[in-house]
């Protein structure tokens, strides 16, 4: 437990960020929620670990009778010998081959601490969607006349949000496989993939759009860790087969083909969410829009266009590559 604002919190859990203590900077500080041995936070300060491992600004009790004298004397000993052990580690791998160079552990595991060891099972994403289909209403309009109402309406446009890339079909046998009660009979029926699509085809754009930056915000909270800027975004691009064929003309004969659709997709690295979709431009004007204050994005060089990133409150334009 410790004391903010007149206020007392409790931790539940280690590095668990109850409320933001602005002291010196506006970024959050972390409470450990035990005491500490030398053998346990000796290596928090080391340099050589990943940004995302931990947070950067922790606040823990100490175990010990240490002068600050000595306390920083054994820092100072362990980032010394840290930064010998890299500079050997590097010069005994140039050595190698290229090809036969181990990874780095920046490499390897880029979001260590943010993304991995957290498995959302598909009943968490229909909670967290129907969560978020309750605060909004339900888009779907029931009417008197035609055939009787089956299937909750908030739980239909739940089992739409959490579609993804899965096809009408797999998202049916996925709600019939966790026991999704929709059923407003409490029969255990489920909704085909033409009701599904039938469904989809009924949600209002707008509603949708709001509904997803809705539901980020949520995976943000109940499912990102302890990044220091959870707020970072990567726009990219990608397309869709359609069922539709279209003539094509290849090498020089006409063809039928697929037509396609191709997509911009802005996605929150920290939880892998999608917060908006557009179709694909490299004006980013009206994706960017939908991003919180303080927002870091990263982008294809496609997209440095003039005047494309005004309005936005920090943007970071990279390569994803």
């Amino acid at each position: 437990m410790f004391e903010a604002d007149g206020r007392s919190f409790t931790t539940p859990k280690a590095y668990a960020p109850p409320r933001h203590i602005n002291i010196a900077e506006n970024k959050p500080i972390f409470v450990v929620n035990k005491v500490l041995s030398v053998r346990e936070w000796l290596p928090l300060t080391g340099n050589t670990l990943p940004f995302s491992l931990i947070p950067g600004n922790i606040i823990a009790l100490i175990k010990g009778n240490l002068s600050v004298e000595e306390t920083v004397d054994l820092i100072s000993k362990r980032a010394e010998k840290s930064v010998i052990q890299e500079i050997l580690r590097e010069e005994r791998y140039s050595l190698r081959d290229e090809r036969k160079q181990p990874w780095s552990m920046k490499t390897r595991r880029p979001f260590r601490g943010v993304t991995d060891k957290v498995k959302i099972t598909f009943r968490a994403m229909l909670e967290l969607a129907e969560r978020v289909a309750k605060e909004l209403k339900s888009p779907l309009e029931v009417s008197k006349r035609g055939r009787p109402v089956i299937y909750d309406r908030i739980k239909l446009a739940a089992a739409i949000l959490v579609k993804g890339m899965r096809s009408f079909v797999d998202l049916s046998a996925e709600l019939s496989n966790v026991q999704y009660d929709m059923a407003l009979d409490e029969s255990e029926r489920y909704p085909s993939p033409s009701e599904l699509h039938n469904i989809f085809t009924q949600i209002p754009v707008e509603w949708m759009e709001e509904a997803l930056q809705r539901l980020d915000d949520l995976s943000k909270e109940e499912f990102s860790k302890f990044e220091e800027h959870p707020d970072t975004f990567v726009i990219d691009g990608s397309a869709l087969s359609g069922d539709i064929l279209v003539e094509r003309v290849v090498l020089t004969k006409i063809r039928l083909i697929r037509d396609y659709f191709q997509y911009q997709a802005l996605v929150r690295i920290a939880t892998n969410t999608i917060r908006s979709i557009k179709k694909h431009s490299n004006k980013i004007g009206d994706i960017v829009r939908s991003l919180p204050a303080g927002s870091i994005v990263l982008a294809d060089p496609e997209y440095d266009a003039p005047g494309e990133l005004s309005g936005c409150g920090r943007i970071s334009d990279r390569a994803s590559r």
